[in-house]
């Protein structure tokens, strides 16, 4: 039901932080057609976004969207092959609408409120979580940092992706906004492991 899913998609979030994190060679200064923008620090670095990837999560009649924003280049094909960049950063996004019985992934354009996990279950409506994670040059987890507020809003929903904007404000008091235009990755699931690469 309702609440299964909202923590299911919780653990997708830990889950694709060790798996899909990153960048073995981040870029500060990602080139203006990047589908992706990170504006502010988080953690006390700057981000440097090249990538963005999506996936429509379904657990029985529930589903979610799954929006991953990198440092890393090419990020569907990296989680494809299982691989873990070093020295990677990566923003996870999970939204839906909750009403009492279930969770549907966005269907059209629209904002979402963020919300932490341990809050969440009791909203209904358009709603978000999110996450920042990253891992050292040894693909070792560095800690998440969760969202504790913000926006986030659809611009595009298309069976090829998603696209839209991003307003965080993280639990050490980081804030950072960007843009997405995510391209659909099949491989972009819950369960994201690899060779450190």
């Amino acid at each position: 039901m309702r609440r299964g899913m909202i923590a299911a998609v919780a653990l997708a979030g830990a889950a694709c932080g060790g798996g899909s994190n990153s960048n073995s060679n981040p870029n500060p200064n990602p080139s203006p057609t990047s589908p992706a923008t990170v504006s502010g620090n988080i953690n006390g670095q700057a981000f440097g976004a090249q990538d963005a990837v999506s996936n429509v999560l379904t657990a029985g009649p529930n589903s979610v969207a799954l929006i991953l924003v990198t440092n890393v280049a090419s990020a569907c094909a990296k989680v494809s092959a299982s691989q873990v960049p070093r020295n990677g950063k990566v923003i996870l996004i999970l939204a839906g609408a909750l009403s009492a019985a279930s969770v549907s992934a966005p269907a059209a354009p629209g904002s979402y409120r963020v919300f932490t996990a341990a809050v969440i279950n009791s909203q209904t409506g358009n709603v978000a979580q999110a996450v920042y994670q990253s891992v050292d040059g040894t693909c070792f987890p560095n800690g998440d940092l969760e969202a504790t507020g913000g926006t986030v809003t659809f611009t595009r929903i298309d069976t090829s992706g998603q696209a839209g904007t991003f307003d965080l404000t993280f639990s050490d008091g980081s804030h950072a906004t960007g843009t997405f235009t995510a391209n659909k990755c099949t491989a972009l699931t819950t369960n994201l492991t690899g060779t450190c690469t």
